[in-house]
């Protein structure tokens, strides 16, 4: 299999109930991805999350408000320079 090259940071993110895309088809893709900032996370019960995702889940319900786009919000402001005031 092809390994893809990826400038900048990536995160992969993988519903611990998805049964359209598993976490273990997510998790091979994410290890393909020559990243040099790469980060797989689990969105599962037993990895703290409040719930176990489901494929849509992860982006559209009550707890991804509040828990998952907050946690891809801070990854983003992590790797993005903040802007300077005008």
């Amino acid at each position: 299999a092809a390994e893809v090259i990826v400038q900048g940071g990536v995160v992969a993110l993988a519903g611990g109930g998805d049964t359209i895309d598993p976490p273990e088809g997510c998790a091979r893709f994410a290890r393909r991805l020559a990243a040099s900032d790469a980060h797989f996370e689990l969105l599962a019960r037993s990895r703290g999350w409040a719930e176990d995702y489901d494929h849509a889940g992860m982006v559209v319900s009550r707890n991804a408000r509040t828990e998952v786009w907050p946690y891809v919000t801070a990854w983003l402001r992590r790797r993005i320079p903040a802007r300077p005031k005008a």
